[in-house]
């Protein structure tokens, strides 16, 4: 042992060093003390105490310091509870830890995989949800305002590289924001490893199952706010919509209805008009133009319109023709059974016409009828025909346009004639014909 020898003054003093080397030196009992739980190393520069430490600062602080002896080369000092007990770590390893009554505990459905034993990085959540209490809530007041390239979405997902603009400024929940040229899926719903609802990096959302109906979107709106919205890049919108109570299928653009599907099976195009009398088909289309139009750019022996009539017994009406407001009609096409032929009729009923008297000058309007020997442009069988603005002049019911008239480009728009509209006449002056032929054979 090596003898110490102090100075004077200032409280110093001397004596020999107690316990063995390295051991830290104190006052025992009037005299140098020392005891291996008190150790100092000056190689290593460590201080080793084998109990508690207690801080004490004479007045209101005082706490217990535990000195444990570390694993894994990690330096460590923890602060023990009122009994004593020292909980460096609880749970399994990985387990983040959190304060359960004042001691530490660790969550096995709540890990970090990225300690130095590994360089994951992952916090591993493993939720037990009950209907009470879900499995991740997000409350308190969620942000809104700014601008689109500083309000960010509650809950954002963005990997390194994103460039995360234009969210709402109202504020967004949810959001998910792929680096560019990411090529997978952006959201990938899946039941035991089959996927179900598919959200690709383009934008297209795949639904997958077996169910009827595959998709189902439900609304309280009676109105056309919209269940399903379909909107073009040009700003054009379709919306397809149940529209209350009476379950029709409603397509609208530019904010306006064009067509409807109603419960009945209707296909209603341009008009929402319940049935009514010659507008009670299964397919109802109105306008103040066209209301139909078909073409046909397939071969010349394709059908561009074909009707088929199922009844097996009575005459069979094809196409029913009406004009006015309040309708009335006009004629139809049917296919007359007992004759084994098709009718193209005009209204002829008693009550439809008021009678003047006989017809007198047949011969005279026969005569002013003038017949051609010609061709049609376009065809190439000569036949006798007459010419519409001629016929006019002498029979100006068969004959529907005005001579020489041209749209507003300038094309031609043809005269029609109805040649059916001449066989009265026709008619009376044969029975005059046989009249005169009677009187001759007569006398």
């Amino acid at each position: 042992m090596k003898r110490l020898i102090g100075g004077s003054g200032g409280g110093g003093g001397s004596g020999t060093p107690g316990g063995s080397d390295t051991q830290v030196q104190f006052n025992d009992g009037g005299a140098f003390g020392g005891d291996a739980g008190l150790v100092f190393d000056k190689t290593t520069n460590k201080l080793t105490a084998g109990g508690d430490v207690e801080l004490n600062d004479g007045g209101t602080y005082t706490t217990t310091v535990q000195c444990v002896t570390p694993t894994l080369s990690n330096k460590t000092i923890s602060f023990p509870d009122a009994t004593g007990t020292v909980g460096l770590v609880a749970g399994s390893s990985g387990q983040l830890l959190y304060n359960a009554s004042g001691a530490n505990a660790g969550a096995s459905t709540l890990t970090y995989d990225g300690s130095i034993l590994t360089s994951s990085g992952r916090f591993i959540n493993s939720y037990n949800a009950t209907a009470s209490s879900p499995a991740k809530a997000f409350t308190g007041t969620w942000f809104t305002g700014g601008t689109s390239t500083t309000t960010k979405p509650q809950v954002l997902i963005e990997p390194t590289g994103a460039t995360s603009t234009a969210w709402s400024t109202s504020g967004t929940g949810f959001g998910v924001n792929a680096a560019s040229g990411f090529a997978g899926n952006l959201l990938d719903l899946q039941v035991n490893g089959t996927s179900r609802a598919i959200l690709t990096n383009a934008g297209r959302l795949d639904i997958v199952g077996t169910g009827n109906p595959l998709l189902t979107i439900r609304g309280s709106d009676a109105g056309y706010s919209g269940q399903l919205t379909i909107q073009s890049a040009g700003g054009g919108t379709s919306l397809i919509n149940g529209t209350g109570g009476n379950n029709a299928l409603a397509f609208l653009t530019g904010g306006g209805e064009r067509a409807r599907i109603d419960s009945s099976g209707d296909v209603l195009i341009n008009t929402t008009a319940s049935p009514i009398a010659f507008f009670d088909g299964k397919l109802r289309a109105a306008s103040s133009t066209t209301v139909t139009s078909f073409r046909c750019t397939g071969v010349s022996g394709a059908i561009l319109q074909s009707l088929w009539h199922e009844a097996t017994s009575g005459d069979n009406q094809f196409v029913s023709f009406g004009t006015e407001t309040t309708r009335l009609t006009r004629g139809s096409i049917s296919y007359n059974r007992a004759g084994g032929l098709v009718a193209y009729n005009t209204t002829s009923d008693y009550r439809a016409k008021t009678i003047l008297g006989d017809i007198d000058n047949s011969g005279e309007a026969i005569d002013a009828l003038k017949v051609y020997r010609g061709v049609m442009n376009g065809a190439t069988v000569e036949r006798p025909m007459l010419v519409a603005h001629e016929a006019q002049e002498v029979a100006p019911y068969c004959v529907t346009g005005e001579k020489d008239a041209v749209d507003d480009d300038g094309n031609p728009i043809y005269q029609q004639m109805d040649h059916q509209a001449l066989v009265p006449l026709l008619i009376a002056e044969i029975q005059q014909l046989r009249n005169r032929v009677a009187a001759l054979e007569g006398a």
